[in-house]
């Protein structure tokens, strides 16, 4: 069953990235406090009417709210300054998703283990993370509970071997194959540079771990 979820990808904090860059953003978010919650707030505008129109189409089942908040090494901002100026328009902003009973998934890059129980208390389904994020450390504390979407490694899926390719599914599923809410995915997607051999790898070895998992 093929299950098409529809998407927003400047959620909040990713219109300041999308619309000025990091360093703008981040300069105007420390000098200006005042001005820029105003515009925090302007922006969660536009994105509620998103959801307000997506809250209406008939026969959705699920939502991708995408908003890159963190990098490799963290979140760009303390956990602090999100509780304070984003987190709380999340929950504003997917509240029409979220009356309708249509699952909300948040989507972003990045180190996100320090935000990840945020973003769920305002109000998020589940969550599509990188491998910079502790797979079983995701596991003990919301498997089962949330949908859990990622954490393949597209940096060995690129420039691995077939044979290490084949490994990262094995350990993603090894972790969570059991677990309901489960989806394996690549960060970043599956892009066009990986080399045909490792894709086929990596493939293959999805398809037999989950008829197993079938079988188990």
């Amino acid at each position: 069953r093929l299950l098409v979820a529809e998407a927003h990808y400047t959620t909040l904090f990713h219109w300041f990235l999308g619309l000025f860059g990091w360093r703008p953003t981040i300069s105007a978010a420390m000098r200006y406090p005042s001005q820029f919650s105003k515009q925090v707030q302007r922006f969660a505008e536009l994105s509620r009417l998103y959801t307000e129109a997506y809250s209406q189409v008939r026969g959705l089942e699920v939502f991708i709210s995408h908003d890159d908040i963190c990098m490799s090494n963290g979140p760009v901002f303390s956990p602090k300054w999100y509780r304070k100026n984003i987190f709380p328009g999340y929950r504003w902003i997917w509240e029409p998703l979220k009356e309708k009973e249509i699952p909300v998934i948040l989507c972003s890059d990045g180190q996100v283990t320090p935000i990840v129980d945020d973003v769920f208390s305002a109000g998020a389904d589940g969550f599509i993370f990188e491998p910079y994020v502790d797979l079983q450390w995701m596991v003990d504390r919301w498997g089962g509970k949330k949908i859990l979407i990622g954490n393949a490694d597209t940096r060995i899926l690129t420039g691995g071997t077939p044979r290490e390719s084949a490994q990262e599914a094995e350990r993603c599923i090894r972790i969570c194959g059991h677990l309901p809410g489960y989806f394996l995915n690549a960060g970043g997607q599956l892009p066009h540079t990986i080399p045909w051999e490792n894709l086929k790898a990596y493939l293959d070895t999805c398809k037999k771990l989950r008829r197993a998992q079938a079988r188990a």
